[in-house]
């Protein structure tokens, strides 16, 4: 049940950050960082994604592969809910599967997956976390 939980979470997560980012546009002062915001949020799941394999192996790589699928996902969500040219929300699967958009997602992606990637690399899983644990103990 864990490990269904760790690889189910991307799907929820990364559209929770979608939302977020777009919640945190609709104020005007914040619009100019927002997409900082959102790439940093996006790459800081990946690489908390990555330390928290529950897997013995030296990598996770069906995780790795989950990211983008994850980021994808959520590009197809909020395209198919998008706004429409009078400002109401429309059901448009003709928007949501425009290949441009998924286009310009991709380095993103593909960015997310390499982190997830290293990160779910068993020694630097072990480095960081006997890092983060040393420092409890100390206390």
């Amino acid at each position: 049940m864990k490990k269904t939980a760790y690889y189910l979470s991307p799907f929820v997560i990364v559209p929770i950050i979608f939302l977020i980012a777009t919640l945190l546009e609709n104020a005007e002062i914040l619009k100019p960082i927002v997409p900082y915001f959102m790439f940093a949020l996006l790459f800081l799941y990946a690489v908390v994604i990555g330390m928290l394999s529950p897997l013995k192996v030296k990598f996770d790589c069906v995780m790795a592969a989950l990211v983008p699928f994850s980021v994808f996902f959520a590009l197809f969500l909020a395209l198919l809910f998008d706004e429409g040219c009078d400002g109401m929300p429309q059901f448009s699967l003709h928007h949501a599967l425009n290949i441009e958009y998924y286009r310009s997602w991709l380095p993103i992606a593909l960015a997310m997956m390499a982190i997830t990637f290293v990160f779910s690399f068993k020694p630097i899983r072990q480095f960081i976390k006997n890092k983060i644990f040393a420092k409890h103990s100390e206390k």
